[in-house]
């Protein structure tokens, strides 16, 4: 009811200010000038001196004993095989699971994927709104200034985006173009001994949004 059926609309104006650009230069000008009148004879001689060696260092160029420190990259770097992933297809709680092991510096990265191929065709221009919302308005017992601190405190952050994309057809060929994958994917990283608590609040921002 707060989203579907909610009347209230903005209106927002943009106007341009045409002595935006000559006050902000006027500004800087009046610091500058302020700034230089706090400094003394010996204080203005290394400033001036300062600004020569920074331009004339960022007109060198460098030499090619620097430029060799440089790391590069060659195509005799590249592998011309895709590398395959170790992926074990698995099952808790009668929802399938999809893991493998890779080197991360033990962070875990983690993404719950939700089926909204149930969706209504109706509320589909809604759900930016409600990916917009999900995980800031709090959720249950914190509040939204609350949630985003236990965001920030235990993860390395929470995001959500959405999915939609052909099914493969067989042998790799495009499929029914009727027939689309449409997914809600919450994203989320932390380090390994966190990994509870971060599927703990990617679950309340889900199931127990303060929308």
């Amino acid at each position: 009811k707060h989203l579907i059926k909610n009347r209230h609309r903005l209106t927002l104006e943009g106007v341009p200010d045409a002595t935006m650009v000559k006050r902000e230069n006027a500004e800087e000008l009046t610091k500058l000038t302020e700034a230089k009148a706090a400094m003394d004879e010996t204080r203005l001689a290394e400033v001036v001196k300062e600004t020569v060696e920074l331009k004339a260092e960022q007109t060198s160029v460098d030499s090619k004993e620097k430029l060799d420190t440089l790391p590069k990259l060659s195509l005799a770097d590249l592998t011309k095989k895709d590398k395959d992933f170790d992926i074990h297809v698995g099952e808790k709680h009668g929802m399938t699971v999809l893991t493998h092991d890779v080197a991360s510096a033990g962070i875990v990265y983690s993404q719950l994927i939700l089926d909204m191929s149930v969706l209504p065709i109706d509320y589909i221009p809604l759900l930016p709104i409600l990916m917009n919302l999900l995980f800031d308005v709090g959720a249950a017992k914190f509040s939204a200034k609350e949630f985003k601190n236990e965001i920030g405190t235990h993860t390395g952050g929470i995001s959500i985006e959405k999915m939609n994309a052909l099914k493969m057809g067989k042998d790799g060929v495009v499929g029914d173009p009727n027939d689309i994958v449409f997914r809600l994917i919450v994203s989320g990283k932390a380090v390994a001994d966190k990994a509870a608590k971060l599927f703990e609040l990617m679950h309340m921002g889900i199931v127990d949004s303060n929308l």
